[in-house]
């Protein structure tokens, strides 16, 4: 992964066409307090909530493959402490280096907004 893409202020997530995790930037491991180690090779399924599992089954998945890409969906990653986070993600369906690759950008939801001086 490029520097600039590593460094992003959103999260990204590269994966297989099967759903297995190719790469993720700091970003991404830093929101979910994972090492890369701890997720290539591993499925999608395994970061997401069990409500996030059936409707990225049932739902983003199949546009993904009809339509190449999915914009604003709205899943809950889970991380490594097992708190929920909630995200924003659009994907898209691509070739990459001759291989059939879905990368995934998301921004984290913050729950309520801080409005004490």
């Amino acid at each position: 992964m490029n520097e600039q893409l590593n460094y992003a202020p959103c999260s990204y997530l590269l994966l297989a066409e099967n759903g297995r995790i190719l790469d993720a930037n700091f970003m991404l491991l830093q929101l979910l307090e994972f090492e890369m180690s701890e997720l290539k090779g591993k499925s999608i399924q395994s970061l997401l909530t069990v409500p996030s599992q059936t409707f990225y089954q049932l739902f983003v998945l199949p546009i993904i493959e009809m339509e190449e890409s999915v914009e604003e969906v709205y899943i809950s990653l889970m991380s490594k402490t097992g708190k929920e986070v909630p995200v924003i993600m659009n994907a898209i369906k691509q070739l990459n280096d001759g291989e059939i690759t879905i990368s995934c950008a998301m921004i984290a939801i913050k729950k309520g907004v801080n409005t004490k001086k």
